[in-house]
């Protein structure tokens, strides 16, 4: 009997999900630093982590976790439109890269399985025989078994 290979559930590349604690402020005044941000974020709740970068256009932005989910949304609708020092800012939530799904092993076995295509048939030695473990509890029936033949 032959083992079949592990098959990979994995995320595409470049799929992208919602940060749910975590925003992205801009355009930031470029005297601004990390403790300026915070100061202006910390109304909304606890904050984590600022990170400054610079934008491909000079300005400046931020990303801002927060410790609540809560509080990034609620960041989120007071800052997105404010007006500070003459610029309008924008608030959108971050996104992040999808994680990658476990890798889940399947080892499948047959045996002695009908054959639809020929009518009563002898087993013989060069049968191919398929066994199947650690399927999900849904699948663990004979019709379902069968049903893939």
């Amino acid at each position: 009997a032959a083992a079949a290979p592990p098959l990979a559930a994995a995320t595409a590349p470049g799929t992208k999900r919602i940060k749910p604690n975590g925003v992205h402020l801009s355009p930031l005044p470029p005297s601004w630093a990390e403790t300026d941000v915070k100061l202006l974020a910390s109304p909304y709740g606890t904050v984590q982590l600022v990170k400054i970068e610079v934008l491909p256009n000079g300005q400046k932005g931020a990303y801002i976790d927060y410790q609540k989910d809560a509080a990034a949304s609620m960041a989120k609708g007071g800052l997105d439109g404010l007006s500070l020092m003459g610029a309008r800012m924008r608030c959108a939530m971050q996104e992040e890269p999808e994680p990658p799904r476990p890798v889940r092993n399947v080892v499948l076995y047959l045996d002695e399985l009908p054959m639809a295509s020929r009518p009563e048939v002898e087993p013989r030695l060069d049968d191919r025989e398929l066994f199947l473990t650690d399927l999900p509890r849904a699948s663990r029936t004979e019709e379902s078994a069968a049903s893939w033949a």
